[in-house]
């Protein structure tokens, strides 16, 4: 919700101001002046953080006119906007009968999706899935109310009309949600849901908070919503590298080529690529590599950097399962999970691992 409200700001914020412009033009003014600014400067406050981050961003994000092809298909606008858009243009039958606020807010609401519309910030996607549920709301709050005061049928029958689609709705989601709930998920809201519930992810989690502050690979890179980011926040680790698209300008300083380098060494190494991997890992200073059973990395694999990386990494399977358990053929198939650890002790005995030949 703090997101949703701070990618707002520039497009209701200035909407918003528009409206009061016009308010004081024609003489009308809020009944409460102080509660209006004091509300305001809590709003401010409560989004400072997330406006702050958007603000000092090193490369400002793009910005520009909505390209043709990421315009909102007709078909898809009836479907969706509809239950505002019906009663939005039956309500202009009667506009010199709604308050003021009423029609304050219609215009905003309208400006608002036109301003989405034409206007692009960054990913089209992202600007629509945190705008539209703001500007639908805004909507929903005053046609309703409004088409309800009404007694002309045409009004009740749209009245009618979207209370019967709100009430498919809910049952639809109310049903989604207690098939897709996991009851013992239900009242906690830690987030641990898949390490409480999966042993193998428990065991992998273990094993990293015993690393708080250093550096690890927490898997496969996939994107923005990668399951395996919430292992970093959840055992206060770092991550080598993260979401590719935000990652060079937010976190590391070498440049916009550093995020692509540092993928396409984790990339290398999940498949099996890397030259000279255990070197990679010691130049990076990483301390842990997971192995993530939702990454489904192949047991010989596994086999493979468990060679390459003794004896500087131990590996701690997440299945529990000794090495003969690991050759058979019915538990081979499961997928693989646990984390190559690192044991500076080795170090000590040995000295760091040289490039360009095996470990001493």
């Amino acid at each position: 919700m703090l997101t949703m409200c701070t990618w707002s700001v520039p497009i209701v914020g200035s909407l918003v101001l528009i409206g009061l412009f016009a308010g004081l033009r024609v003489k009308r003014s809020p009944a409460r002046p102080t509660f209006v600014l004091a509300g305001s400067a809590i709003l401010a406050a409560l989004l400072e953080p997330m406006l702050g981050y958007f603000l000092k961003d090193p490369l400002p994000p793009a910005f520009g006119w909505t390209l043709p092809e990421q315009h909102t298909q007709v078909i898809e606008f009836f479907a969706q906007w509809w239950p505002i858009f019906l009663p939005g243009v039956a309500l202009c039958f009667v506009w010199r009968t709604l308050p003021t606020a009423s029609r304050v807010v219609l215009i905003l609401v309208a400006g608002s999706f036109v301003w989405v519309e034409m206007q692009n910030f960054t990913l089209r996607y992202d600007m629509t899935s945190k705008t539209w549920p703001l500007i639908y709301a805004a909507g929903f709050a005053v046609v309703i109310p409004e088409i309800a005061r009404r007694r002309a049928w045409p009004f009740r029958v749209i009245l009618a009309a979207v209370l019967l689609c709100s009430a498919v709705s809910f049952c639809y989601w109310i049903s989604y949600d207690y098939r897709s709930a996991v009851p013992e998920e239900i009242g906690h809201l830690d987030g641990l849901g898949q390490f409480r519930l999966d042993r193998r992810k428990a065991r992998i989690l273990e094993e990293l908070s015993r690393l708080p502050g250093q550096t690890i690979i927490p898997g496969k890179m996939d994107g923005s919503d990668s399951v395996t980011a919430v292992l970093v926040a959840f055992s206060h680790t770092r991550a080598y590298a993260t979401w590719g698209m935000i990652s060079d300008i937010i976190f590391f300083a070498n440049g916009v080529s550093e995020s692509g380098r540092r993928w396409a060494m984790i990339d290398g190494l999940y498949e099996g690529k890397l030259k000279e991997p255990l070197y990679f890992l010691r130049q990076a200073d990483i301390a842990a590599v997971v192995v993530y059973p939702d990454d489904n990395i192949e047991p010989a694999l596994v086999e493979k950097l468990k060679q390459q990386l003794e004896p500087y990494y131990t590996y701690e399977d997440g299945n529990f399962r000794t090495t003969q358990q690991l050759q058979m053929d019915t538990l081979s198939a499961q997928p693989c999970a646990g984390v190559f650890v690192y044991r500076p002790e080795i170090t000590k005995l040995l000295g760091e691992p040289k490039s360009g030949g095996p470990a001493p």
